[in-house]
């Protein structure tokens, strides 16, 4: 029975030590695992940090290139707007060029109508002052033929 009995003591000395190094090897796993879960959570809150960045600099990308369709839109616009402000100057020109062709020929005619009127005037001073000297004229002329 000693036998036995120091069998059984070997073999629950054996099952003690077997349990501390199971409970050793169980806390240093424990321990490892939760180290990895620290570092789990470390890298989980790197890749959550990674992706919020990753997310905003999407959004700002996103935010450059509406600006840049947004200003090719404007640069569109604006060169129509200018393509028009050519074709109405043009019109403008065109119209300006016709009035003032209307002007210098209604210039003209004014000038031509005053000549004429200045040539009448002159027509008719020269015949008042004919009509005056008429009567000298015929003087002379009477003495004239006096003379012959």
């Amino acid at each position: 029975i000693k036998d036995d009995d120091n069998e059984n003591n070997d073999i629950v000395a054996d099952l003690h030590a077997e349990i501390a190094n199971l409970k050793s090897q169980l806390q240093s796993a424990m321990l490892q695992s939760t180290q990895d879960a620290s570092q789990i959570q470390s890298l989980e809150a790197q890749l959550q940090q990674a992706l919020h960045e990753l997310s905003h600099h999407l959004n700002k990308q996103r935010e450059y290139e509406e600006t840049i369709e947004s200003v090719n839109e404007a640069v569109v616009r604006s060169h129509l707007y200018n393509k028009e402000i050519v074709k109405e100057l043009m019109i403008s020109r065109k119209e300006n060029d016709d009035l003032t062709m209307r002007l210098l020929d209604k210039d003209k005619e004014s000038k031509q109508e005053e000549d004429e009127e200045d040539n009448d005037d002159l027509l008719k001073l020269e015949h008042a002052i004919a009509a005056t000297t008429v009567d000298g004229k015929n003087e002379v002329l009477e003495a004239s033929f006096a003379d012959d």
